[in-house]
């Protein structure tokens, strides 16, 4: 398949046909015979050497996951939608202070999916995690999703950055029913720098997704060390350590149920606010337990005085429990199309 070139206004965007086809027979499918299609398939994306992984560790690490976002043209994107200069990101996620409308907030179950810098979990160990300090040396890609009590944000009044206060009390931004009902806000794909507009591509696909699919389907061949290579490569550029074994806190030995659970997480952060969760929680079919919970939410509380201030860090639940039953995998036909036509056979439990 040949190239398209894409060009508006003196400049050209280039996708490649192939690419993109390939790239979406990649998703991986829950039938044993296809999942090595979807791994050739997502390879064959790969053999092009048309795309590459955004990659500024130099700047600041995980700077090019960061850098990616507020780009039209890079090397990850496959398939952007590119939108006229604008701050609507920022507008819709940012807290008050920075003229947000705090539309939608991260939870503390997306936080802590976020592992450390040394890529393990906050659940293991020896990860280094604190619960009293939970924000310190996490994986860059936490600090590029998530807006945390004191993290620094463009303030155009200080001409720059300055912390951002969610403790509960905090003036405009902080932890209550009507600024921020989780104790974050959301910052991927901002602009947090300047208050300037910014041209930016929406990624409907890009290539980090490319790795990912080909990490899953790969895996569920039964060949789970196969998926480790693409998903060092991810981890790499988002600004994880190496450690001592290279793995960049990939375990050694997985097995294939393993594997899918790291690879399930490891498309959760990668791909957080991309419109991608959900169908991956119906793909796996694993809404019975993510849907059926409470969030969690951050209540921080601020002690001591001026400028010696403390954090404590309290973990609650949402005040509404979600609900999920099997049927809600899918959408119910509407009863005027089964009226038209009778042998339309109603979704299962609707």
């Amino acid at each position: 398949m040949p190239t398209i070139i894409f060009s508006s206004g003196g400049r050209s965007w280039h996708h490649g046909r192939s690419g993109a086809a390939y790239s979406l027979v990649s998703y991986p499918a829950y039938n044993a015979s296809r999942w090595q299609a979807a791994a050739a398939a997502a390879q064959a994306v790969i053999n092009t050497g048309t795309y590459a992984l955004v990659e500024d560790n130099a700047t600041a690490p995980g700077y090019g996951f960061y850098s990616l976002f507020l780009q039209r043209v890079n090397s990850e994107y496959i398939l952007p939608f590119n939108r006229a200069a604008n701050r609507d990101m920022e507008v819709f996620y940012f807290p008050p202070t920075r003229g947000g409308q705090k539309n939608s907030m991260p939870t503390q179950n997306i936080v802590d999916a976020f592992p450390m810098k040394n890529g393990k979990p906050i659940t293991d160990p020896a990860s280094g995690y604190v619960a009293t300090n939970p924000y310190v040396n996490r994986d860059p890609r936490f600090y590029n999703t998530v807006i945390y009590n004191t993290a620094p944000l463009f303030l155009a009044s200080a001409a720059g950055l300055s912390p951002v206060y969610t403790y509960e009390g905090a003036a405009s931004d902080g932890f209550d029913a009507t600024t921020s009902v989780t104790g974050y806000y959301g910052r991927k794909m901002c602009n947090v720098t300047d208050a300037a507009n910014t041209e930016r591509g929406w990624p409907l696909l890009r290539y980090a997704e490319i790795l990912l699919n080909y990490a899953e389907a790969i895996a569920e061949t039964g060949q789970p060390e196969l998926a480790v290579p693409k998903l060092v490569e991810l981890r790499r550029r988002a600004g994880i350590d190496a450690g001592p074994d290279g793995r960049y806190g990939i375990p050694m030995g997985l097995s294939v149920s393993q594997m899918r659970a790291f690879v399930q997480n490891e498309r959760r952060i990668e791909l957080a606010y991309e419109d991608q969760r959900w169908h991956d929680i119906r793909r796996w079919k694993i809404a019975m337990v993510t849907n059926n919970a409470y969030n969690q939410r951050m209540r921080v509380v601020r002690g001591g005085t001026s400028p010696n201030f403390t954090y404590t860090y309290n973990i609650v639940s949402s005040i509404r429990r979600h609900n999920f039953r099997p049927e809600m995998y899918l959408l119910p036909i509407p009863d005027g199309e089964i009226r038209k036509v009778p042998a339309f056979r109603q979704n299962p439990g609707w």
